[in-house]
């Protein structure tokens, strides 16, 4: 369930930090936006997904997953740019940038906002669902119910 849950609030970020940007090139065109697009999708991203920045002592593991997807995002961004992997789709999805073939996927800024969120929200969530536990164990909570008593 938590997998799934990093799933949609990967796509759910990735897609609202592209529509945003969709808009804002509308109207300026400027050639560097979509790297910086992709990098605060993939920072955003980094924020919500993965465990919450308020149970940790500090902000340092969130600032580092926020810092990794502004990589991510920017890297995905520059492989999907490549010829070889750019794969033209048969349609545009917002109507814009169309060419013979289709439309290249990095150009429709939502859906791969909603691609880059999709791959690094389950990668946060997948990390944590594997190694979340280890903190609790020493806690107290409801994980001490499972230690064996003390003999007296």
């Amino acid at each position: 369930m938590r997998l799934l849950l990093g799933l949609l609030k990967g796509a759910v970020a990735g897609a609202a930090v592209g529509v945003g940007f969709h808009f804002l090139n509308e109207a300026h065109d400027w050639s560097w936006l979509p790297w910086l697009m992709y990098g605060l999708a993939g920072t955003l991203v980094g924020i919500v997904c993965g465990a919450p920045f308020w149970k940790f002592d500090n902000i340092f593991t969130t600032g580092l997953k926020a810092l990794v997807g502004f990589g991510v995002g920017v890297g995905l961004y520059a492989l999907g740019r490549m010829d070889a992997v750019n794969a033209a789709l048969p349609f545009a999805f917002l109507g814009e940038g169309e060419t013979e073939a289709g439309a290249h996927l990095v150009n429709e800024y939502p859906v791969f906002g909603a691609a880059i969120g999709l791959l690094w929200g389950f990668l946060l969530e997948l990390d944590e669902s594997i190694g979340g536990d280890k903190k609790d164990a020493g806690g107290g909570g409801a994980s001490s119910a499972a230690k064996p008593a003390a003999k007296a």
